[in-house]
Parts: C-alpha cells; structure tokens; sequence
C-alpha cells in the first residue's frame, strides 16, 4: 500500500511470480460465475473467435466456428451474450456455454454493444450507437424488444447493473466529458460519482455490490480504479505505466483478470486480490 494507492502485483496464471507472465493472447477475459474458467476472445485465421479455458490457462475450447467476440455469462451460467459483425454493423447474440443454440437478439442499421445480464439471468441492458449518438436499452433475452432506459440528453453507455439489480452505473457526456454515473432500475434518481480527466470504461460492480471498478486514462495509458459506491475513497489498483483494460473480478473477490501492454502486446494477467480490503 502506498498512501491511498493500491499496486496490485501480476501474476501468471501457472504459477505466481513478481514479473508479469502472459497467460493467453487475446482481450476481454471474463470469469465463469464458478470462477474455474474464463472466457476470451482470441483471433483464429484472420477473425475473432470466442474461446473458453481453465483458469490456469489450459483446456482451451473454441465454441463459434464462424466468429464471435465474447462479453460475459449470465449469472446463472447457462448462457454466453457475444458480438457478431454483419454488414458492417455489431450485433448482440445468445448462445448456451458449450456453444450451441447460437440466436441472434439484435440486428438493425446501427451498432450494439456492451451487453450487460441482470441478475436474475432474463434480461440484457446494452449501448446502441446511431448518427454518433449512444443510448443505454433494457430488452428480455425471450422476448428482445429493447427500451430505452436513461432519459438524459447527453449518449450514454457501458451500463451495468448491481448483484441486487436496484441501481444502474453508466457512462455519460451530460457535464461535457465522459464521467460515471449511477441511476435507480428505472433510469430515476441519476447521480453523477466522478470528476476524473481522462475517458472511463469497462465500469462494473464488485461482487458485494460495495464498491465500483472501472478504467480511465487513454489508448497510450489507462489505470485500473476502485471507488466506494457513492464516487469517494477513489484509489487505483494499477500503477505499472501502460494501458490496462477490462478488467473483471471474479464471484468471490479474490482474483481479477485483465488486460494490460506491460510486455509491449494487449495480453490477459491475473492479479490476486486476496490481501486487498476494500
């Protein structure tokens, strides 16, 4: 600990050590809600596929044949929400996680992304971008009729639902730049919780609901950040000088993946939180 700031150590998902080791080429990797494996994606032959392996970095498994670039599973563990490019547009599709049963959610003239599970596993809240203008919508994986949730004047994007699904964090434009914001379910009580320079994303949730972790910075340096749910006691969790991106820790709390350029590419690490009250 050094002041307010935590510097979380890197560590290879085979065996622990100070200097980071890289455990997979690819970005976005995401924990299976049993925190025993991850999913990423990975480039096959010129196209992104969605792959999943033991959180060690074996058994590696690519589950789309045909493209696919992996977001997260849903809380109850039985279906993988991904984004398929067609007609130069991205679109947000559903699949079980032994990759059957893939279905298309969304398909119009614009882009969607971001898809995030409400924790009862029924609904998808995600970003759809038109005309350079971005909005956050609500649809039900049974029945996708999306709806859209914030009634700001500014875009909105990468929201997030908490564990209990009463409140919503988002990212906006409304005061100029981009900071992050939280809403009730219904898009009401909207408060803004940072006043931090730089672009901010990959925002979520801890576990517990207590606490909110997201990056800021740019494409040449960007920090991994915790806060309390109310925007104070902001510290980082990075502070190793390179771009660091989507991070996601797992059920339990004790242990993150991420993305960081420390040896030069974007390639996925592991940190242990097990030591870090927060």
């Amino acid at each position: 600990q050094d002041g307010s700031q935590w510097s979380v150590m890197l560590y290879e998902m085979t065996k622990r050590e100070k200097d980071p080791g890289r455990i997979a080429v690819g970005d976005h990797p995401t924990w299976f809600p049993d925190s025993r494996q991850i999913l990423f994606p990975s480039s096959v032959n010129g196209k992104v596929e969605t792959f999943k392996m033991d959180a060690d970095g074996s058994n590696r498994i690519q589950l789309t044949p045909g493209g696919g670039f992996p977001i997260s599973i849903s809380p109850d563990g039985k279906d993988i929400v991904y984004l398929v490019r067609v007609n130069e547009h991205w679109n947000i599709s559903l699949m079980d996680v032994n990759g059957k049963n893939q279905r298309k959610l969304t398909n119009h003239d614009g882009d969607d992304f971001s898809p995030a599970w409400s924790n009862e596993s029924r609904r998808l809240m995600f970003t759809t971008e038109k005309d350079k203008r971005t909005d956050v919508m609500i649809m039900n994986v049974n029945d996708p009729k999306p709806v859209k949730v914030l009634p700001i004047k500014g875009s909105s994007s990468s929201a997030k639902w908490s564990p209990d699904g009463r409140m919503i964090l988002f990212v906006s434009n409304e005061s100029g730049g981009d900071e992050i914001y939280s809403a009730s379910d219904g898009g009401k009580d909207i408060q803004r919780l940072t006043n931090l320079q730089g672009a901010k994303y990959w925002v979520s949730f801890t576990p517990d609901g207590r606490h909110i972790y997201f990056v800021c910075g740019d494409e040449e340096k960007a920090e991994i950040y915790l806060m309390d749910i109310d925007g104070k006691s902001l510290r980082k969790l990075t502070n190793n000088n390179t771009r660091e991106a989507a991070p996601f820790i797992s059920a339990d709390g004790s242990k993150m993946v991420f993305v960081s350029a420390v040896d030069g590419d974007l390639e996925i690490f592991y940190a242990d939180l097990s030591g870090l009250k927060y």
